[in-house]
């Protein structure tokens, strides 16, 4: 009898250590994470989708640009950005590496809610049945919450830097640097302009950064500290949430910058009102 959830695992860490030898991964000092997909059994979490703020500035990207997803967890959102702009090289830091030959797959882009950590590690397909892992184990994950993976031809993640955000040393400038629940979401007040001033050193004036907050803190009070340390040429704007909403700050030659300099004022919007103002360029 197969022993679906070692096997399972097997094949991921195969083609982690392929994404090694291909030179891939670069590994770095970083402290343990205890969310890590690959952490005793293959149980992936920290799935969530990429909020419709990243859809829309990934419209204003040129191609072969470069984006970095930090704190990547799974890698869910990365192949989130890979299938919108498959031109664009996908880098993601992170402290777990991440099998970039195995896609998500799913009705549901692959991609669990974000308040529920059910996955499908493997669809069957890799152990010879059309029955997904999960419905082999007899799991029944809540729906939509649920995800299996597919092989793909070419790496979805053109670099994976496996190391703390404190640690690295930025030689890429990148067109959008995307952090959902990551290295700034979990820190202290305190701590804050260190780490925004860390993903400065991999902007340029064309850049846009996307957070979703800090705990503890609601949108506004997030904005204020963002304002405080980010330079005074950037724009931003933050979706109207009681706690950590979406924000979004762009770079002085940003195509979007004056479109979101016109809420200095009042930067926190509605959904709707947000995702216009940053598909103003298009409207």
């Amino acid at each position: 009898m197969i022993d679906f959830v070692k096997k399972g695992k097997e094949i991921y860490l195969e083609g982690v250590e392929r994404a090694e030898n291909d030179g891939l991964i670069i590994r770095g000092k970083g402290h343990y994470d205890g969310f890590s997909h690959i952490d005793g059994a293959l149980s992936p979490s920290n799935t969530r989708r990429l909020p419709p703020q990243v859809f829309a500035l990934l419209a204003h990207v040129s191609s072969n640009a470069k984006v970095l997803d930090v704190g990547a967890g799974s890698g869910s959102a990365a192949w989130e950005l890979h299938n919108e702009r498959p031109d664009l090289g996908i880098h993601t830091l992170g402290l777990s590496p991440i099998n970039p030959y195995l896609g998500f797959s799913g009705s549901n882009a692959g991609v669990s809610d974000r308040t529920k950590r059910v996955a499908r590690p493997f669809s069957g397909e890799l152990f010879g049945t059309d029955a997904p892992y999960a419905d082999l184990l007899g799991d029944q994950p809540s729906e939509g919450t649920g995800f299996s993976f597919e092989r793909v031809a070419k790496p979805f993640i053109e670099r994976q830097y496996v190391m703390s955000l404190m640690n690295m040393i930025f030689d890429t400038r990148y067109a959008i640097l995307y952090e959902q629940f990551g290295p700034v979401f979990h820190t202290y007040a305190d701590q804050v302009r260190a780490k925004l001033h860390k993903l400065l050193d991999a902007t340029d004036e064309e850049s846009a950064i996307v957070l979703t907050g800090l705990t503890g803190h609601s949108s506004g009070a997030f904005l204020e500290l963002l304002s405080e340390h980010l330079p005074s040429k950037w724009a931003m704007a933050g979706k109207r949430y009681p706690q950590n909403g979406v924000q979004v700050a762009v770079g002085p030659e940003h195509p979007l910058h004056s479109s979101l300099s016109r809420f200095k004022e009042a930067p926190l919007l509605k959904e709707d009102q947000f995702v216009s103002a940053l598909d103003w360029h298009s409207q």
